[in-house]
């Protein structure tokens, strides 16, 4: 069954603020967030729920995400490429880690680190999921999981945790709740020509914030956890988190959408994630 039953979904439900924008908002931080977090359902989760069920439980729905055998050799082969650049440019250890995936984000269950820009991953090409396996469901978890820790956030894109792989999750509002979606391979297949705009925020900027304009409605396509592939319309707030989102998997980020005058009013606060990215090691800073 692709679909969820509506009790199943009711289980994970997440209260969430009213009038939800973008990917972080202020609105969601604090007590209200907390509370929500120290809920019967955040404890039920924290009990030691089994990997599968978890997943069956947090994504329900017609877009799940895989991961594949082959980038994770992908992946080594090109972090083994950096190590070697890093030794013979002699930049440091630490840069080289800073720089790199994080290890054991599909192996064990873990609060994943949100990569702040300007880090090399928010940049990087994401590849494409082809394989179906265990270490698709621990990344969901973790990604889940590092979404909820964030306070403000309700949506979060592999790249985002230093994963380049076209992955992303978000929480779909439903009424007074929140329903976890994880999307593998998403592709827009139709934009609407009507836009609207609204003040957007990232959790890869913190402090950061402007107006962006996108269409009200997209038409994706995208896999269930099984490989089906599955189409689907997007309308409203949640077309405008959607793509926010999906334009991580293509290595874009909102600021990119801002226009002058805004990143202006913004340039110290870029400044200072500049400084504090090169503070940590960070040697492959981009645009």
């Amino acid at each position: 069954q692709d679909f969820l039953e509506s009790s199943r979904e009711s289980e994970m439900a997440t209260p969430v603020p009213a009038c939800p924008r973008c990917l972080a908002y202020p609105t969601m931080r604090g007590n209200t967030w907390e509370r929500t977090r120290k809920s019967t359902h955040a404890r039920t989760l924290g009990n030691g729920l089994a990997c599968s069920l978890l997943l069956s439980l947090v994504l329900g729905g017609y877009v799940l995400p895989s991961f594949t055998a082959s980038n994770t050799a992908a992946s080594s082969r090109n972090h083994g490429d950096k190590r070697s650049r890093a030794l013979r440019t002699g930049t440091s250890l630490m840069a080289a880690a800073v720089d790199m995936a994080p290890t054991g984000y599909d192996t064990k269950r873990k609060i994943l680190d949100v990569v702040k820009w300007p880090h090399p991953s928010l940049r990087r090409k994401n590849e494409e999921v082809a394989v179906f396996d265990e270490k698709l469901h621990m990344l969901a978890v973790n990604l889940f999981d590092t979404l909820r820790k964030e306070g403000g956030g309700v949506g979060l894109a592999a790249p985002q945790v230093g994963v380049n792989i076209r992955v992303m999750a978000y929480f779909e509002v439903k009424g007074e709740k929140a329903i976890g979606k994880l999307l593998v391979n998403p592709k827009i297949i139709k934009r609407g020509e009507d836009t609207d705009v609204d003040v957007e925020e990232c959790l890869s900027f913190p402090g950061v914030r402007g107006q962006v304009t996108r269409p009200t409605w997209v038409e994706v396509e995208a896999q269930t956890i099984d490989g089906k592939v599955r189409n689907f319309r997007i309308e409203g707030e949640q077309a405008r988190l959607f793509q926010h989102e999906y334009d991580h998997l293509d290595g874009v980020v909102f600021i990119d959408h801002l226009d002058k005058d805004t990143l202006d009013k913004n340039l110290l606060k870029l400044q200072n994630l500049k400084n504090e990215y090169a503070n940590a090691g960070g040697s492959e800073a981009m645009p």
